[in-house]
């Protein structure tokens, strides 16, 4: 009986050090400086908007070169994206109903695909639910990650309008923006 409940107690004890190297190995980074480019078209011209804000973090963990990714998080203010135009930014703002939805977000649900492609870089398609003027949409975005330089990139294209966004206009409608947006990230994370 006393040998049964010592092992019992070795069980234990195995497990809860194992689970403690689990969630150390685990890492929460925080986004420490980025450059987020938005960019489109209009019968005009090609424009760009810059983002100067952005809340977000990144839980994963690298060990024998592989790397896992178990939670991601991006927040931009709408306000925070800027043409350098006032009145393209005021209309932008009101295309994305940004009184009511004034963040655009990104939560993670899943990696689909990882693939290492250097010595501390990573291809990942990471899926998550993306919201932009309130309506949310599951996405896969193809993101790379080097470990060595902290730093997470992606581009990703989208049509407004399957967000529930009528592209903005100007000039009582002669300027019309076009359907497709590029989203380009350059992201630093720290610990």
């Amino acid at each position: 009986m006393k040998i049964t409940n010592r092992l019992h107690q070795i069980w234990i004890f195995i497990f809860l050090v194992a689970s403690g190297f689990t969630l150390q190995a685990q890492e929460k980074f925080t986004i420490s400086n980025h450059k987020i480019l938005i960019e489109g078209t209009s019968n005009i011209h090609d424009w760009e908007m810059d983002v100067e804000k952005v809340n977000g973090f990144i839980e994963m963990k690298t060990e024998n070169d592989e790397i896992t990714i178990s939670n991601m998080s991006l927040t931009i203010p709408v306000k925070s994206m800027k043409s350098g135009k006032g009145k393209m930014d005021s209309n932008t703002y009101e295309a994305l109903k940004e009184k009511k939805n004034p963040n655009i977000t990104f939560s993670f649900l899943e990696t689909t695909k990882v693939e290492k492609t250097g010595n501390s870089t990573y291809k990942i398609d990471i899926k998550g639910k993306l919201t932009i003027a309130g309506n949310t949409q599951s996405v896969v975005i193809p993101i790379v990650i080097d470990t060595q330089k902290t730093n997470l990139t992606a581009s990703y294209n989208l049509n407004m309008t399957d967000f529930g966004v009528d592209p903005p206009t100007a000039v009582f409608g002669t300027i019309k923006t076009g359907d497709a947006v590029s989203l380009n990230f350059n992201l630093n994370y720290t610990k």
